[in-house]
């Protein structure tokens, strides 16, 4: 306003000017010419001086634009962070279902754990093929009279329906690094029993002698 009030007096100021002019135009002389030559360089700053205002007028008008779109940008932006950050977030909770593969995984444990007995069965089987070994047990001591070979992985519950039964002395043996094979004095691996591992023989079976009913093959420490 103080810069608006300062061009209308400049204006004013002129207007009275020229008047002053008109005035001077019947005074005859170098007075009247210096007057109106006074009158007229005057009128000249007042225009440049209103040019001048003119001009930091429009400048001041353009800055202030400019500060207002970047007021009215930074606004915008706030007000867009604050609409993103007010969304509710999804949240997993206690009571979601467990997920499918989860429950397959557990499934598939379970019945890992049910079968671990014939697992394990199966793999004492293929181990039995792989490796190679036998027992030969003999009627008499000493190795001597009838003999019959028993081979690695082979059992047998009950020798009633060999030719040997139980009359079985002394036996010779070559057994696979890990495992042994039970001599058992009663029928389905029960009573007395005589453990043998390595390679050798036995001339007398002592405590199982002419009792041998039934042989088996067994992983040591199990």
């Amino acid at each position: 306003m103080k810069r608006v009030s300062a061009i209308l007096l400049s204006v004013i100021f002129m207007i009275s000017a020229l008047a002053a002019c008109d005035q001077f135009k019947n005074m005859g002389g170098n007075k009247a010419e210096e007057e109106k030559k006074k009158m007229e360089e005057m009128a000249s700053q007042v225009a440049q001086k209103l040019a001048e205002d003119q001009k930091k007028v429009e400048e001041e008008k353009a800055k202030m634009n400019q500060q207002i779109e970047t007021e009215v940008q930074k606004r915008l932006a706030e007000e867009k962070a604050k609409a993103a950050a007010a969304q509710p977030q999804t949240q997993p909770t206690a009571q979601q279902p467990v997920p499918e593969k989860i429950v397959e995984r557990i499934i598939i444990k379970e019945k890992a754990t049910d079968n671990t007995k014939e697992k394990n069965a199966e793999r004492s089987k293929e181990v039995a093929e792989k490796l190679s070994g036998y027992l030969r047990i003999y009627i008499d001591k000493g190795l001597r009279g009838g003999s019959m070979t028993i081979p690695f992985g082979r059992n047998i519950s009950t020798s009633n329906g060999t030719g040997f039964k139980d009359n079985c002395s002394s036996a010779s043996y070559h057994i696979p690094a890990g495992w042994q094979v039970s001599l058992y004095a009663g029928s389905g691996y029960s009573e007395k029993r005589l453990v043998l591992s390595g390679s050798g023989s036995v001339n007398d079976l002592g405590n199982v002698n002419d009792k041998c009913s039934s042989f088996r093959w067994e992983k040591q420490g199990e």
